[in-house]
């Protein structure tokens, strides 16, 4: 509204144009026995938001997190926050995603996160869970997903209670 209030009532929607990640990683027990090193990033990510919807927006563009952040995993969840823009992706390719960089430890006990031996994992974020029905590869305004991950060796079964 733009003007001098006199009798009239101006309702007004408060609500948050970002989108919150609460990203809980853990690793199984059989690969916390590889002692490897780890760090994150977040890839295909929106750092913008606009408050005008739909076709008035501009085209959403994306960044990637240049910083590979090491952290120590264990069997317990350890959980990450990131405040992103909304963004809508048509395939995993598109999708927001966070890379999961993994490998052995130096001779000194400390983890290169850009050593060329690393292997790295790649989780698109999404709506669904369930793959028998189409992805939905986007991340709503106003909105928090918790997205617990837990990394494990091909093959191994862990137990969930």
């Amino acid at each position: 509204h733009e003007g001098k209030l006199t009798e009239s009532t101006v309702n007004i929607t408060l609500g948050r144009i970002i989108t919150r990640l609460n990203i809980s990683l853990s690793i199984s027990s059989g690969v916390e026995s590889l002692d490897y090193g780890y760090a994150i990033r977040i890839l295909n990510s929106s750092r913008t938001a606009y408050i005008i919807p739909g076709d008035s927006s501009p085209k959403e563009e994306t960044v990637d997190d240049p910083y590979r952040y090491p952290v120590e995993l264990t069997t317990t969840p350890q959980t990450f926050y990131y405040y992103v823009g909304p963004r809508s992706a048509t395939n995993e390719e598109e999708a927001t995603n966070i890379e999961i960089t993994y490998g052995e430890k130096n001779d000194n006990g400390t983890f290169d996160p850009e050593a060329t031996t690393n292997q790295t994992v790649n989780v698109p974020l999404c709506n669904t869970w369930d793959s028998s029905v189409p992805r939905a590869f986007w991340l709503n305004r106003n909105s928090i997903y918790n997205i617990s991950i837990l990394l494990k060796k091909e093959g191994e079964v862990t137990r969930s209670c």
